[in-house]
């Protein structure tokens, strides 16, 4: 039998059974718009939806290798005053822990997304260089974020925008 014809028929038996996730190996693979499924917080036993049970968010992930992504909760609070300048604490509050923001440039690298953070709504990460291990499989995207000090790992689910 010939190269071809095995990787062929074993491509065919690969998607007769259902193909598990693969790691990306190009930006290929991520390239495009991506709209946010979910954000999961694992601390052992602990799951928490970080951003709530649907949470909004888009991810773009750009032929030119820049990225965007913005996270919001779904059910965040209207401010009173209706002018965004003129909030009152609680409120900031909400949108602070309910918001992120962040753009820069990504490649991918080894089966990870390495961002390489330029502005942040969290200025702390300015600088920094992220790296996600992320897989996709047809189109659905996860990546995960390091453990933290106290263990926890967040995961992020995206869904190829149509």
């Amino acid at each position: 039998m010939s190269i071809l014809r095995s990787l062929g028929l074993g491509l065919a038996v690969a998607l007769l059974l259902g193909v598990s996730p693969v790691q990306a190996q190009t930006s290929k693979d991520v390239e495009g718009t991506w709209q946010l499924v979910s954000v999961t917080v694992t601390q052992g036993e602990k799951k928490t939806d970080l951003f709530g049970a649907d949470p909004k968010g888009q991810l773009v992930l750009g032929a030119d290798g820049k990225f965007t992504i913005v996270v919001t909760r779904s059910d965040l609070p209207k401010y009173k005053s209706g002018a965004r300048a003129k909030g009152t604490a609680d409120e900031y509050q909400s949108t602070v822990q309910g918001t992120n923001a962040y753009f820069g440039t990504y490649t991918v690298d080894n089966g990870a997304l390495v961002f390489k953070v330029v502005g942040s709504t969290f200025p702390n990460s300015v600088g920094e260089t992220q790296t996600r291990p992320v897989k996709v499989a047809g189109d659905e995207m996860t990546y995960t974020t390091p453990a933290t000090k106290g263990g926890a790992v967040s995961t992020l689910t995206w869904k190829r925008a149509k």
